[in-house]
């Protein structure tokens, strides 16, 4: 990679383009911000590191920062980090109890105890857990412990994990801990250049009906990728309570990847339609979208017309029904509302002609090659080392 990272924040190799590149803190924030656990190299490793020694007795957002390292040969890390996350992060009487119950108890009693504890700290204020030199001392680490640290991220959905270390992840040496890497988002190179650039970062995106044939196909596509490496949002699992879904299909419209399955219910949904416009706007939509036909018919020469009649349809009846309301009626909504729709029915046109000239691509198709073109196309496109 031509550019570099010096102890300013993420540079451009020609020092004239410095200022189109983001910081040191903007990185680290753009990754919070778009991220659950992850896993990355030393190259963004150097970045976190300068943003933790600067913040480390700071929140990151509402999160407490723990940055924690393993010690050579630490076969049993948890237990310590537990306890500093006790003691450091919060002062918990309780959670110390239970951290001083870890420090005495024997490996058979550990597992419940380890469970009360996650119990009563994903009750806390939420935490990011940066672990520095994991890829170097993961080998000594127990499996049992492991699974005890899986345990953690999948009961406490306040605790979020980043692991990195001096050296990439071999994924040959670090073969037998698949299972464990899968729990995490890898960070690509495609990732370093958007985190420099300002760019959004390059998730997968997967905009769908949840109707149960594109829920079900989502589900296993989630799952597939997840074994591939390939970072990935979807709503039900990167939207979740409190989270505002329309600035998370804001991401969906802004996305340089995004699986799209086609359906009736998909071009007949206000949200959908509205993370297709949106997908629409950039002229290189054609290479953001990676499509899904999950229904034939929507090829068919009279569906054009029953889909521009039903938005006109649906607008009018949205106009009609929300003027009756009462006369508090928000009539910004209620404009914003019809110019999307309007936007909707301007694009049908490029919708349909699109599906049309689209090679192949229905779902049964996908199934029957388990998605290999589709995966080898996003693998390339966002470089992924499969």
């Amino acid at each position: 990679m031509d550019n570099l990272i010096s102890s300013t924040g993420v540079l451009p190799a020609d020092p004239s383009e410095e200022k189109s590149f983001l910081s040191d803190e903007d990185c680290f924030l753009r990754l919070f911000d778009t991220s659950t656990h992850l896993c990355f190299d030393r190259q963004l490793k150097d970045v976190l590191d300068r943003f933790g020694r600067k913040y480390s007795k700071r929140q990151v957002r509402n999160y407490k920062l723990l940055r924690f390292t393993i010690n050579p040969g630490e076969r049993h890390f948890l237990s310590r980090m537990v306890i500093d996350i006790a003691k450091s992060v919060y002062n918990d009487k309780v959670l110390r109890e239970f951290a001083t119950k870890l420090d005495l108890s024997d490996e058979k009693d550990a597992y419940d105890i380890y469970t009360d504890y996650f119990e009563k700290l994903r009750r806390k204020n939420p935490i990011l857990i940066v672990v520095s030199n994991f890829y170097e001392e993961v080998s000594g680490v127990t499996d049992a412990e492991l699974g005890l640290f899986c345990k953690m991220m999948e009961t406490c959905e306040n605790v979020r994990v980043w692991i990195c270390g001096e050296d990439k992840m071999d994924e040959q040496r670090h073969s037998a801990y698949f299972d464990f890497y899968q729990q995490f988002d890898p960070i690509p190179q495609s990732f370093y250049e958007a985190l420099q650039s300002g760019e959004p970062l390059p998730y997968v995106y997967f905009s769908y009906n949840w109707e149960a044939k594109s829920n079900n196909t989502v589900d296993q596509l989630c799952d597939i990728v997840r074994m591939r490496r390939i970072p990935h949002q979807r709503d039900k699992e990167n939207c979740g309570y409190r989270s505002d879904i329309h600035e998370f299909m804001n991401r969906i419209r802004r996305g340089y990847h995004v699986v799209i399955l086609f359906s009736k219910p998909y071009l007949k949904s206000f949200y959908c339609m509205y993370e297709l416009a949106g997908i629409l706007e950039h002229p290189d939509y054609e290479k953001r979208i990676h499509p899904i036909i999950v229904d034939l018919t929507i090829r068919e020469d009279s569906f054009e017309k029953e889909l521009e009649d039903y938005w006109k349809t649906k607008r009018s009846d949205r106009i009609y029904k929300d003027s009756l309301k009462d006369k508090t009626v928000n009539y910004f909504t209620l404009k914003r509302k019809t110019e999307i729709m309007d936007d909707y029915i301007s694009k049908l046109p490029i919708i349909v002609d699109f599906l049309a000239r689209i090679d192949g691509n229905t779902l049964e198709d996908m199934k029957e090659q388990n998605y290999e073109t589709l995966l080898n196309d996003l693998s390339n496109q966002i470089r992924v080392r499969i």
